[in-house]
């Protein structure tokens, strides 16, 4: 029984360990395209509502879509992964970092999110050591 709960809590760390490095190299190509691609203006389009929660019972979020000329003079559309909790007006603009080298993606100015990573590793990483302790605790027979 014991083998079944560490493979759980195996499982566990490894899941978080894979999400963790995914969302960094994620928010780290975030970051270096904020530093480095030329800045435009884009106007806000629209956006996309979805809920959060298990039940789909959660506050309401917007994920403003947005429009900009790209440097080959044609129109691109992007949507942002920022979410914001009050729909976002239409004759808003957003300020987008734009790659030269495919002018069809973008990323909103915005929080790279690093600091939210760091917080949930730190957070989910107690959560497996209080696992572990409790799995090597937990009284079986």
């Amino acid at each position: 029984m014991r083998i079944v709960l560490y493979a759980v809590w195996g499982a566990f760390m490894i899941g978080l360990v894979v999400s963790v490095v995914v969302q960094a190299r994620k928010a780290r190509r975030r970051k270096v395209a904020l530093a480095v691609w030329p800045r435009t203006q884009a106007a806000v389009t629209g956006y996309d509502r979805k809920r959060r929660g298990v039940d789909n019972d959660g506050p309401l979020l917007y994920y403003p879509r947005y429009a900009y000329r790209g440097p080959d003079g044609q129109v691109y559309q992007g949507l942002s992964e920022t979410v914001t909790y009050r729909k976002p007006p239409q004759s808003a603009t957003l300020q987008v970092a734009v790659n030269p080298a495919n002018p069809a993606e973008s990323v909103p100015e915005g929080p790279t999110g690093m600091w939210a990573i760091g917080c949930a590793s730190v957070v989910l990483g107690l959560i497996g050591i209080a696992m572990f302790w409790f799995i090597r605790m937990f009284p079986l027979p």
